[in-house]
């Protein structure tokens, strides 16, 4: 990917994979809203979020059966919570990590937001989800 490009609410991602211009224009979220928290393969957690809350659950029978979807598309986003006292990543187990599973899957964080700044794979690539801060 190119250079990132922060436009008033919104930032832009120009790239050039083989030789094709490709420009991806994201909506920066006002808001975040907690998803689900998950242990990571370190025993740390991750709270995984999203930009819209995700709680609500659209349905249709059109097929001749009844299917459900959580309607519109949604950018997620990643938490990482730190231990205020020791600065360090929090552990699963910890009672950060019960805290967080004591929230409800569509509840806003307030003062948190997403930021521009992908989250990367191993290989560097960008995963499609952006890291969340605290304001």
């Amino acid at each position: 990917m190119g250079p990132t490009i922060l436009l008033p609410g919104y930032f832009l991602t120009v790239g050039c994979p083989h030789t094709l211009l490709t420009l991806n224009l994201h909506k920066m979220a006002n808001s975040v809203y907690f998803y689900k928290v998950r242990r990571t393969s370190t025993g740390n957690i991750s709270v995984i979020t999203s930009d819209k809350p995700l709680s609500a659950i659209k349905t249709n029978d059109t097929l001749g059966f009844e299917v459900g979807s959580r309607g519109s598309s949604a950018t997620f986003g990643v938490f990482t919570p730190r231990d205020p006292e020791t600065g360090q990543v929090s552990k699963a187990n910890s009672q950060m990590h019960k805290n967080f599973q004591s929230l409800k899957q569509g509840q806003e964080m307030s003062g948190f937001r997403m930021t521009s700044e992908p989250v990367l794979k191993e290989d560097g690539s960008e995963s499609g989800l952006y890291w969340v801060e605290v304001e």
